[in-house]
């Protein structure tokens, strides 16, 4: 199936992230062959020419940032979708290495946090507020130098009138929304620090706070309270404290938040190199709706072993699936075991493997037991009188190990 192509210049790959504006796809720009990321925006945004025209605006804006911890803008356009042309990053996201359990170390939560917070001076300097930071934004190259996406996006998804496209807001994600966005009032940078906070306490707990089970619900917890600060952010605590206060005249800028994270520094070891992720479905893209759309798979669960029929015959396994090894059960009378068995059982002093084999019916008489028996407790299998596969042998252990030929005790001779 050929690529599609955009504008006849840039051909979409694979899709590297699906968010709540959009999908993200790995591209090639044809015109100058470079390696691109390109954000399709859904198709309804499209229609609307209030958002086309902010988009453009907010492209041209952000492509001024000249920043190394700026995601670079190329180019913007329509094209049955509108679509954002950006450098391509293949160290994957914050959120996408979060996702897999793991959390920061306070020196790497550090290195983060000053990062971010060189960008956001920058931008609040030029007067961009990114309304919309969160992990999913902060994307790592290859070689793990952070820089910070979406730039402008969320202010030009405000003045679109599609609202029913979102789930959390578009005027950003509710999670990591600010008391000033969950009040409707006017916003400026010290919004993004409160987010910043956010990230970093998540980062380093894997927890975040003020998230309730609606959306109402949290966008209420952050009008009153400060953000709760756990004593495990150790040397980080306080100057996170600052920046998560509700109170916008207690808030710190950008500039000043980093001055705070870097008077923590003295105190915490060299920071370990980050395990990047890379690209892939699980928010390494530059999403823009914390919530993928795309449900992350789930690993196979492990095959539960069926109960042997009576037939002794075993369930057909789909190809490629691992058996799971079972204890098996010794053949009931008449019927023909065809599995080998786990290990050799004493006839003498019942000995295999607990609970996996249970005294025959057929037995009148329990069997006796030798003093000093080194096996363990199992049962006598009487032989089925038709043999369908290869004989189950009588096997004793090395203490009640009789005679060649002999029976087991208690055994009629026949």
């Amino acid at each position: 199936m050929p690529a599609r192509v955009l504008d006849g210049r840039y051909a979409l790959g694979r899709a590297l992230g699906t968010g709540a504006s959009g999908t993200v796809y790995a591209a090639d720009d044809l015109d100058l062959g470079r390696h691109v990321a390109v954000k399709v925006l859904h198709e309804a945004l499209a229609g609307d020419p209030v958002f086309v025209e902010r988009l453009g605006v907010e492209a041209r804006t952000v492509g001024g940032l000249q920043h190394p911890s700026i995601l670079t803008v190329y180019d913007w356009g329509v094209d049955g979708s509108a679509y954002l042309v950006t450098e391509y990053l293949a160290g994957g996201s914050l959120r996408s290495l979060l996702d897999t359990g793991r959390t920061l170390s306070h020196s790497q939560a550090l290195v983060i946090g000053l990062e971010v917070c060189k960008a956001l001076d920058h931008a609040h300097q030029m007067g961009v507020v990114h309304r919309d930071l969160k992990p999913a934004n902060l994307l790592f190259s290859q070689d793990g130098h952070l820089k910070v996406s979406d730039f402008g996006l969320a202010g030009a998804l405000a003045e679109t009138s599609r609202t029913d496209i979102f789930v959390e807001g578009i005027v950003g994600t509710a999670r990591f929304a600010s008391p000033e966005q969950a009040k409707g009032q006017p916003l400026d940078g010290r919004s993004d620090v409160y987010a910043l906070a956010l990230v970093l306490v998540e980062a380093v707990t894997g927890h975040l706070p003020f998230v309730e089970d609606t959306l109402l619900g949290t966008l209420r917890a952050r009008r009153r309270r400060d953000v709760p600060v756990p004593a495990s952010m150790g040397p980080l605590g306080p100057a996170v404290a600052r920046a998560g206060s509700v109170d916008l005249a207690n808030r710190p800028t950008a500039a000043e938040f980093g001055r705070l994270l870097l008077e923590a520094a003295p105190a915490l070891a060299r920071p370990e190199p980050l395990p990047l992720v890379g690209p892939g479905e699980i928010g390494a893209a530059p999403l823009s709706g914390e919530v993928p759309l795309v449900p992350k798979s789930r690993p196979p669960e492990e095959p539960k072993p069926s109960p042997r029929p009576a037939g002794g015959s075993s369930p057909a396994m789909s190809a490629g699936t691992e058996p799971t090894r079972a204890r098996s059960s010794p053949p009931s009378r008449g019927s023909a075991p065809n599995s080998p068995r786990t290990a050799p059982s004493c006839w003498s002093c019942r000995s295999d493997p607990p609970g996996s084999r249970s005294r025959p019916a057929s037995s009148a008489t329990p069997w006796p037991r030798r003093p000093g028996c080194s096996s363990r407790p199992a049962s006598r299998s009487a032989p089925s009188p038709r043999r369908t596969t290869r004989r189950w042998r009588p096997a004793w252990c090395s203490r009640c190990s009789p005679s060649p030929r002999s029976s087991p005790p208690g055994a009629a001779s026949t």
